[in-house]
């Protein structure tokens, strides 16, 4: 949530930090001193404990940037709506969600690979969605039931699945290589060991 705070001539910007903790993954530009704030060393601190909390943003920029992140909810707006109305909204979504999922099956490996920021887009919808839920079961004090979300089907492109195939084999190669070395009796291995170092010499 965000809320728009006026002082006098100035104005600022309140952001929820489980909001913020999106953004560590967040791919669009992000103002230098936001990312400062929540990337850097001595950062502020977000876990499950502070979620809820706000952090303040007055800096042109800042605000400007938040204002324009729609998948942040202005608390001010759907604070004002009751729960029948977020539950709409939250199911509007969902389809959204749906029916971008449905196109992304439908792509090859290669189509995928180049809309990368339909996952990006669907992430977003999905964090505006929880966050309408803790709205509505702040309002009612109910558990939010929601249409189910419908899978995402990963495609390998040939180059990557043999590049997967490589690797699972090399390691059950390895596997075996190291189950037989432990079958061998240890005075055998230790000289098969030595007979092998004095090869490479």
């Amino acid at each position: 949530m965000k809320k728009i705070v006026y002082n006098d001539n100035s104005i600022s910007i309140s952001v929820q930090k489980r909001d913020l903790a999106c953004l560590t993954d967040y791919d669009g530009p992000i103002p230098a001193s936001v990312f400062m704030k929540i990337c850097m060393p001595g950062a502020i601190f977000i876990d499950c404990t502070n979620a809820d909390e706000f952090v303040n943003f007055s800096d042109i920029s800042e605000i400007e940037f938040f204002m324009d992140a729609d998948w942040i909810l202005d608390y001010d707006v759907y604070n004002a709506k009751s729960a029948d109305e977020l539950h709409a909204f939250a199911e509007k979504m969902i389809k959204e969600i749906n029916d971008l999922t449905l196109e992304y099956n439908k792509m090859s490996a290669v189509e995928q690979s180049n809309n990368g920021r339909m996952i990006e887009q669907m992430n977003l919808l999905i964090h505006e969605i929880q966050s309408i839920v803790s709205l509505i079961m702040a309002k009612t004090g109910k558990t939010v039931k929601l249409t189910p979300l419908i899978p995402i089907k990963y495609k390998a492109n040939k180059i990557r699945q043999k590049q997967i195939d490589e690797e699972r084999g090399r390691l059950i190669l390895a596997e075996i290589a190291s189950t037989f070395k432990s079958l061998i009796p240890r005075p055998i291995r230790k000289k098969l060991e030595k007979d092998k170092k004095s090869l490479t010499l």
